[in-house]
């Protein structure tokens, strides 16, 4: 039985020696060249791609528009009235006065300023169907001015001035920023 254990040492001996020199020889370095990502990469032929122009029809817009202004004409009417309504009340003689002075006229009243209902013009930038505090619209109206002139001149004269009214709901109240130019 001794004899038994010693070849069974022997045999288990060996086979541990294989394992080491196995594992050895498999993690020695070899001499196999890998390529890099970068060489790969210079082997890989990618083609140029041109992407198309597109260019949508005019007449798909006037569609659209067509469309919107008859789905929400009653909101669109409603909100360019009210716009309308706020810029006007917001010119203020005494302002068109100031600003015609700021740019340079000679002036000691204002005799009459009417505004040209003709060539009232409105932008709608937001109809404010999700929420009514979103709408907004910029009002452009010509204000026929008419005036004396400090010269002590007695003959009217005549200026046609713009206001830009920009309409809007801040916290619940309606507000208009308004601009003037010639």
């Amino acid at each position: 039985m001794t004899q038994q254990k010693t070849v069974l040492n022997w045999i288990a001996l060996l086979g541990i020696v294989l394992l080491l020199v196995g594992s050895l020889t498999w993690m020695a370095p070899t001499d196999t060249d890998y390529p890099t990502a970068a060489e790969i990469a210079a082997l890989v032929d990618i083609p140029e791609v041109e992407i198309p122009e597109i260019t949508i029809p005019e007449s798909d817009n006037e569609k659209m528009e067509e469309l919107w202004d008859k789905v929400y004409s009653v909101e669109i009417e409603y909100l360019e009235e009210e716009a309308i309504d706020e810029v006007e009340t917001e010119i203020d003689e005494e302002d068109v006065l100031e600003f015609l002075e700021d740019e340079g006229y000679n002036i000691d009243k204002i005799t009459d300023l009417e505004i040209d209902d003709d060539e009232t013009e409105v932008e709608i930038v937001n109809l404010g169907l999700e929420d009514e505090e979103d709408r907004e619209a910029i009002v452009t109206l010509e204000l026929k001015v008419k005036y004396k002139q400090d010269t002590g001149s007695t003959t009217t004269q005549r200026e046609t001035v713009i206001a830009t009214g920009k309409f809007y709901i801040d916290d619940e109240e309606k507000e208009v920023d308004l601009t003037y130019s010639i």
